[in-house]
């Protein structure tokens, strides 16, 4: 049988098992997918119009905190672990948040919370107490201060959002699990969350990018807040497809190489690659969360390092079920529909909507009878003609 080629650095076999863990936990490969797909966001953030809200949605476990953290890092040339230069404000700038979580509908609190984490990813120097200065006069000098992150108020927390980022030059506000914005079955709170977004953008010259699961298109499209022209696609890796498949095996045989074992990994079967792919659906973050989960097993429990324990650590059948149902509804959500049913829609052809019938009223659809006159077909209950 075949063996993996290691790829991690020898002086790593050394190191303690918890070392190893963190080296592979911190392992990422630059795939196909991965690659595509930040381009293609770039292009639409750099030639959309400011107003215009971008998503990029996705199947679960396919990568798309990681390709927001990429996207994220493209507009911070300057940045170093996270931290900014001084002079910050006057170089472009993106920020990265996590959707506030929410229990039932998107209520006040929430959109304090959402506006809070804007403020505070504007950075370190935010803004002093004129903030009500117009944009010209205005300038960042102090750190956030108790009152405002104690501050409450919707508008007020919106306007002073708005004038941070307007100071701030901030160019990309990227929003990482954004299906959290739209609740299914809501649409009050969807409605809500559509014109917080575009509130920011129109008048910040900002472009909103939101990074989410299938639930953000179900929501929002079709929709002229929303268009398919604004929406990139994140897939996973297809087995019917040779070459997209052929990205998977690459990728499985990468991450293997990238694990610290003294002895070397045996290749996978094809039965078990195949089997891996079905139960992480072709995404590449749940196949290195199995991976990972793996690895941790035989470093610390001394169990061999083989497909079977790969498998074992795979996502159950009922999960892969589950996010496999999810991908191929999300993903028919995004198939462009025929240019002749476009022509049918201008040529009228769509089935005339029937009118709500009318609901008959009383004595409507029978003879007008007179006050105390009895319905003829009530008459015979128990009786004969004198009934």
């Amino acid at each position: 049988m075949p063996l993996i080629d290691p790829l991690f650095n020898p002086a790593l076999l050394s190191a303690s098992a918890e070392e190893k863990c963190d080296y592979f936990d911190r392992k990422l490969i630059a795939h196909a997918h991965l690659k595509s797909s930040r381009q293609f966001a770039l292009d639409c953030i750099d030639r959309s119009s400011a107003h215009r809200i971008v998503a990029v949605v996705g199947p679960t476990g396919v990568g798309k905190s990681l390709l927001a953290r990429r996207i994220w890092e493209h507009y911070q040339p300057n940045a170093v672990d996270g931290h900014m230069p001084a002079d910050a404000e006057r170089s472009p700038a993106s920020i990265l948040i996590d959707a506030p979580n929410h229990a039932g509908k998107l209520r006040k609190t929430y959109w304090v919370t959402f506006l809070k984490l804007i403020l505070q990813g504007c950075g370190e120097r935010l803004f002093d107490e004129r903030m009500f200065m117009d944009p010209q006069s205005f300038r960042m000098l102090a750190t956030p201060t108790a009152p405002v992150l104690k501050e409450k108020t919707v508008d007020m927390l919106m306007l002073r959002a708005i004038n941070g980022l307007q100071q701030r030059r901030t160019k990309v506000v990227l929003i990482d699990r954004a299906e959290r914005l739209f609740p299914e079955g809501d649409r009050a709170s969807c409605r809500s969350s559509q014109q917080m977004l575009t509130d920011l953008a129109s008048q910040t010259n900002t472009r909103f990018v939101l990074v989410g699961s299938y639930d953000v298109v179900r929501q929002c499209v079709p929709s002229v807040w929303l268009m398919r022209e604004h929406i990139i696609h994140f897939r996973r890796y297809e087995e019917k497809d040779p070459e997209e498949y052929g990205f998977f095996l690459a990728a499985v045989e990468n991450f293997l190489g990238q694990m610290p074992l003294e002895q070397r990994i045996p290749a996978l079967s094809e039965d078990a690659l195949a089997e891996l792919h079905k139960r992480t659906i072709g995404c590449i973050g749940a196949l290195k969360e199995a991976l990972l989960r793996a690895y941790q097993t035989a470093l610390l429990d001394g169990e061999t390092m083989d497909e079977k324990l790969i498998l074992k650590h795979a996502p159950h059948n009922n999960s892969a079920t589950w996010m496999a149902r999810d991908a191929f509804s999300g993903e028919a959500l995004l198939v462009d529909s025929k240019f002749e049913d476009l022509e049918r829609v201008f040529a009228r052809e769509a089935p005339p909507i029937d009118p709500p019938k009318k609901k008959a009223s009383s004595g409507e659809g029978r003879g007008a009878r007179r006050i105390g006159e009895r319905n003829p077909s009530r008459d015979p209950v128990r009786g004969g003609p004198n009934a």
